[in-house]
Parts: structure tokens; C-alpha cells; sequence
């Protein structure tokens, strides 16, 4: 499997025997980018924008954690107007562009994969097996002498500011249940706090939330979640119909973690439930994509072991300062993001007077 990072969910993958084509082919896609037929184009935005609408109910509590999420930290930002339900209103706002209208756009996208797709811009991972390296390697590299060189005159603008925000927001569409999330920032894999915040996240989901929400709350699920990598911390609902209940059972759960009312044998479980996800099965071409990020991260295996050693030595009294120190502290630099129709937002406005909503 040959891995370009501008081809990042979509590895090009084959047979030894067919590296040749396969390096023909990832060049082609990084060489030949024209945005000339209009027609074309508004089609595949089209296609583009159906299968984003499609996902939403799947996955409506990650896109509302990844917009409040965007409030907290500059890559937060980013990844919410790249991939967000930012990007999902843009998207159906050109959508509504007939072709000929597309001109400028195709313009700007043009320009921007003069900028991406550059010899100096690539990084590339190889999986295969020992004796293919060789092989595989000279692919790659055959792809990396047909991308262009960097124009170093062409610069685009990249602004550095951002300033952290405990907003509201209500994102609304046609759906009939609610996806409610509470967003915290936190620290990254390489502190201290990392991993005590971890097993937090297991012992919140298993011991209270899922209670609470689902088996209480009628939702078809209540969880929580600690990102090392991006140091933020998320707790969410999934198909939610008592929107207002679970941010007071949000408030709540930060309540029952500083009374400390769970035993050491919870917390096993709970570090028993992180490795069990960190130690889960990978394909040969997963694991490679897997080390890949890592490296791209600097996360080395040296810090990865620290990370773990960590995780099996947390104690209950490191779970409740944890707990306190960055959650119910920080509960008012915290964003709230819903994802839910627009009936049930204006009435969650009486708990949050001060949430826009935002349509879809």
C-alpha cells in the first residue's frame, strides 16, 4: 500500500506486480487536476453534498463535538471548516450554484491544488512485505519526480489568530432526535494528565452516562471522550430525545466523579476498556497508516510507552483532581453544541439563552 498524506483516507493499494500502474495512476491524480467542466463539477458537488446529509445521522454527535470543538483550539478550528458541519453549510450553499455560475470557485480550486499537490509537500508511507520494499519504494518514487516543484512565489494567507470561546451553538436540520456534546480542552498525549483523562472518559461512559442517558434518558447512547492526541475531552449523546436532561446529567457526572463514588475494580475496567481499543486488531495496510501518523505527530514509541505505563498506574485520587481540574472548573470555557431540529432548539433556548442557531 502506497500512502501519499494528500491521499489520506483513500490509500492507493495492488499487487506487486501492477506497482507501475498504480504509481501511474497517483500521479495522474496529483498532476492532472482540471476544473474546467463546470458541468461536471456541479455534479459531483451535488453527489458530494447528498453524501454529507447522508452521514449526519450516523455521526451527528462527532460533527457536533468537532464544531464545538472549532471554538477551542486553532486545529479544533480547521478541522470543523474542512470537515465540519461549517463545511457541510458551505457546501450546500454552492450546491445551489448552477454550472455556470462555478467559474470563480473553479478558479480558487485550481489555485489551491497548485499548492497542495507539489513535490514538497508530500509524505508518503509504503506497507508491503520485506522483499517488496525495494520495488515499492522505487514506485513511489517514481510518482514523487512527476509532481512539480513548489512555486515559491505562490503564497497563500494563513491567518494565526484564534481565540478560545465557550459558545452555544445549535445547529439545526430534519432530524427528529438530538445530538448534544459539551467539549473540554485539556492536554496532549505528553503530559501527566493524559492519561488519568483517559480512563476518566471509559469510567464516565460505562458507570454513569450510559445510565443516565440511554438506560434513563431513552438515547441511543450517552458516552464520553478523551483525545490525547488533540487534548480535548467530549461528552456526547447519540439520537437523544430529552436534549435539556443531558446537559444537567453532564453537570452531573462531574458531580458523581468528585464524591468518588466508584471502587478500584471500576477503574480496572475502564483501563481494561482503553487498551482494549488501543490494542485493537489493525490490518497490515491500517497499521502502517497508523505508524505513519504517528510519525508525522512525533509520537515516537518511546513516548506511546510512557503514555501506557501511565495508563496502568492512574489512581481514583488522580481521576477526581483530573476530573476537577479540567472539567468542572473549566465547566464555564466550555462549549455546548446540539445538532437537532429546529422545534426542539428553540425550546432548549430557556436553558441556553444564549445559543445561535445555526441552519442548515
Amino acid at each position: 500500500m502506497i500512502l501519499p498524506a494528500w491521499i489520506n483516507t483513500n490509500p492507493g493499494k495492488a499487487l506487486i506486480r501492477n506497482l507501475d500502474k498504480l504509481a501511474d495512476i497517483l500521479a495522474d491524480v496529483a498532476t492532472s487536476a482540471d476544473f474546467t467542466d463546470l458541468e461536471r463539477m456541479a455534479t459531483v458537488i451535488g453527489q458530494v453534498k447528498s453524501s454529507w446529509e447522508n452521514a449526519i445521522p450516523g455521526a451527528g454527535h462527532s460533527y457536533a463535538a468537532r464544531a464545538a470543538a472549532g471554538h477551542l483550539t486553532p486545529a479544533g478550528q480547521c478541522r470543523e471548516q474542512w470537515s465540519g458541519l461549517t463545511q457541510l453549510k458551505q457546501l450546500k450553499e454552492i450546491a445551489k450554484l448552477k454550472a455556470d455560475q462555478l467559474g470563480d470557485l473553479a478558479e480558487k480550486m485550481q489555485q489551491i491544488a497548485s499548492q497542495l499537490l507539489h513535490s514538497d509537500s508530500v509524505r508518503a508511507a509504503i506497507t508491503a512485505e520485506q522483499g517488496d520494499l525495494e520495488a515499492s519504494q522505487q514506485a513511489m518514487q517514481s510518482v514523487l519526480e512527476r509532481l512539480p516543484a513548489k512555486d515559491v512565489q505562490e503564497t497563500m494567507a494563513v491567518s494565526s489568530s484564534f481565540t478560545p470561546q465557550a459558545v452555544q451553538l445549535g445547529w439545526a436540520t430534519s432530524i427528529p432526535v438530538s445530538y448534544v456534546t459539551r467539549v473540554f480542552r485539556t492536554v496532549p498525549l505528553v503530559h501527566e494528565d493524559a492519561a488519568p483523562l483517559k480512563i476518566l472518559a471509559a469510567l464516565l461512559k460505562a458507570n454513569y452516562l450510559h445510565r443516565e442517558i440511554r438506560e434513563k434518558g431513552g438515547a441511543y447512547g450517552g458516552m464520553a471522550n478523551s483525545s490525547s492526541e488533540s487534548g480535548l475531552f467530549s461528552m456526547l449523546s447519540y439520537r437523544d430525545p430529552q436534549l435539556s436532561r443531558t446537559l444537567d446529567v453532564y453537570e452531573q457526572a462531574l458531580q458523581w466523579v468528585e464524591k468518588g463514588d466508584f471502587d478500584q475494580e471500576k477503574i480496572k475496567e475502564a483501563v481494561l476498556a482503553v487498551f482494549s481499543a488501543l490494542d485493537r486488531p489493525l490490518s497490515p495496510g491500517g497499521l502502517g497508516a497508523h505508524e505513519f501518523a504517528n510519525s508525522l505527530q512525533g509520537l515516537t514509541l518511546d513516548i506511546r510507552q510512557q503514555f501506557r505505563e501511565r495508563l496502568l498506574a492512574v489512581t481514583k485520587e488522580q481521576l477526581i483532581r483530573v476530573a476537577r481540574t479540567y472539567l468542572t472548573d473549566k465547566l464555564s470555557d466550555s462549549p455546548v453544541s446540539i445538532l437537532s431540529n429546529e422545534e426542539i432548539l428553540r425550546k432548549a433556548k430557556e436553558q441556553l439563552p444564549d445559543m445561535d442557531i445555526v441552519r442548515l
